[in-house]
């Protein structure tokens, strides 16, 4: 069965769409964390930046890398896990929803 042209042109976009959205949520995301007394620095891994990249385009707003203070130490492991997907928020300028279409977010030592 072929489509007529107008219904080609609907679907076919759709189905890149979805296509992309199933590739990126097989990639994990990659946020590298380096600690010291004061606090936690995050930044993407470059083959997290690229990937995104390639499926938002100018949709990202990426920021290098985030800073969060801490007060102890022992705060920042427990604290991160929990903001994973904020700090992804604040890294690349993606909201909810458009997050959601991501993999899994690991955090791991830079």
């Amino acid at each position: 069965m072929t489509l007529p042209d107008r219904g080609r042109a609907r679907i076919l976009p759709r189905m890149t769409r979805i296509a992309k959205r199933a590739v990126l949520a097989d990639e994990p995301i990659v946020i590298y964390q380096s600690s010291d007394l004061e606090g936690s620095t995050f930044e993407l891994s470059l083959e997290t930046e690229k990937s995104l990249e390639a499926h938002f385009g100018d949709q990202l707003r990426m920021a290098p890398r985030i800073f969060i203070a801490h007060a102890k130490p022992s705060a920042a492991d427990r604290l991160h896990g929990r903001l994973a997907t904020k700090l992804l928020s604040l890294l690349t300028g993606l909201d909810e929803a458009q997050l959601a279409e991501l993999g899994k977010r690991h955090i791991v030592p830079a």
